[in-house]
């Protein structure tokens, strides 16, 4: 059976240089996962597992690959080994602060979760009452006492519900569950239905982990230094946008670049209003700021950037006292003391700028006129852009400006539109890879 628990550590004999493999090769899955949240894939969804799958091919991560089928084949058991080894190897390097336990953690209910929706059902069962992950059914007179509560408090409709199976637990084991209300709470119990039974199971597995990691960070300072060794060659992935195998990390010295060539239209122009006029309202702040954080941009070099073009209408000590705060909020360092999410499309078309703020979709927010005139030299015939702005589909509009201005066919998620700012980037690294490829092999 594919799926895991890691409950027992690895005991296989393996060299520093096979471990080290087989580490790079679990940093390599990671990474897909995080590509996924750039594109806005929702876990679980078959756009996310056709996404991670076909990532998981391109890449021969032929461990995971094996791992993905449904029968038991030749190297299988060889991956089941390597994958548990992976997990304790890493989760070595990710047990020595809470940050890097809660990415390690989530990487690997995702791997989990990937592993869940691609298994017969059979052999789930098997899976969960062999590690004791079942929960409790509900029984026939609850459903018939309970029937309009449990329909309207789990979104399940009245033509679904006699066949939809429901489950019961204390609500502490399902918080997202609840705090989504999606469950039906009584004393203390909630009933939820089947589709949300991989949240249960994840909650537990999280504790789990999150036991090992703590075990792992007490026996840390007492490994003998050939595994020190071992986990301080272990590349840690953190996961900031640095998209395509070449790019130079963002930084002062490259961002008027990076924004021309690479930036969507609506962040070149907060970009270029405000090297322009040297302010942003808040809004704008806000949108481009945070673009900035998930593009790799370092707080210091963050700092910098927006000081230097606001102390040319403002002495820095009004600065000081009155915005940086904001751009420490940003990254976490003050406040809540926790990053924004990026920024998605149908956030940014949910504003109403004002008359001089610069924020918001131009494809919606701007007069046709002026998007017309701005983007007639980058991109020919505008018809069907135009068309699309009457249809009022902007980031359908928006698609179709990046792959006339890119001179592609389509998105690397076909029949898809571009979804965030952060996606808008990735691709234009992703067009900007393969043609330096062909131009090589042209060469």
């Amino acid at each position: 059976m594919n799926l895991n628990t890691y409950r027992i550590s690895p005991v296989a004999h393996c060299s520093l240089l096979t471990i080290e493999e087989i580490c790079k090769e679990r940093i390599q899955l990671y990474s897909i996962f995080e590509q996924a949240k750039i594109l806005e894939l929702e876990e679980g969804t078959e756009p996310w597992s056709n996404f991670i799958i076909s990532n998981i091919k391109h890449l021969k991560l032929n461990t995971y690959h094996t791992l993905l089928g449904y029968k038991l084949h030749q190297g299988f058991l060889k991956s089941k080994r390597i994958d548990n080894t992976a997990h304790w190897i890493v989760g070595l390097s990710y047990c020595r602060t809470k940050e890097l336990q809660k990415l390690f953690v989530n990487w690997e209910l995702q791997w989990f979760h990937l592993l869940y929706i691609n298994t017969k059902k059979s052999d789930r069962q098997m899976f969960l009452l062999k590690n004791n992950l079942m929960c409790k059914e509900l029984e026939y007179l609850e459903r018939i006492s309970f029937s309009d509560e449990i329909i309207n408090g789990t979104e399940v409709t009245k033509s679904d519900y006699h066949s939809t199976v429901f489950y019961k637990t204390k609500y502490y084991e399902i918080p997202e569950i609840v705090a989504g209300r999606k469950a039906f709470l009584k004393g203390g119990v909630a009933v939820f239905s089947e589709n949300y039974y991989i949240c249960f199971i994840k909650n537990k597995l999280r504790h789990e982990f999150m036991m090992h990691l703590n075990f792992q960070n007490k026996v840390y300072p007492h490994l003998n230094d050939r595994y020190k060794y071992l986990v301080h060659c272990i590349p840690q992935y953190i996961p900031v946008l640095n998209f395509g195998s070449e790019l130079d990390s963002l930084s002062l010295d490259n961002i008027d670049l990076f924004a021309d060539h690479h930036f969507p239209l609506c962040m070149r122009n907060l970009h270029k209003t405000l090297r322009t006029n040297h302010h942003l309202k808040y809004d704008g702040r806000m949108q481009l700021g945070v673009f900035l954080f998930w593009l790799g941009l370092s707080f210091e070099d963050a700092m910098e950037f927006w000081k230097n073009e606001f102390v040319k209408k403002m002495p820095e000590d009004l600065f000081n006292r009155k915005h940086a705060y904001l751009f420490k909020h940003q990254y976490g360092l003050v406040g809540r003391k926790s990053s924004y999410p990026p920024s998605s499309c149908s956030n940014i078309l949910l504003y109403t700028p004002l008359p001089n703020q610069h924020h918001g979709c131009p494809f919606k927010h701007w007069s046709k006129t002026t998007l017309l005139k701005t983007i007639d030299k980058e991109v020919p015939c505008l018809k069907d852009i135009e068309d699309l702005v009457d249809q009022r589909q902007f980031q359908k509009a928006c698609t179709t400006y990046f792959c006339r201005s890119k001179n592609v066919a389509h998105l690397s998620v076909e029949n898809d539109v571009i979804k965030s700012p952060n996606q808008y980037v990735h691709e234009s690294f992703l067009v900007r890879d393969i043609l330096e490829t062909i131009f090589d092999d042209d060469i």
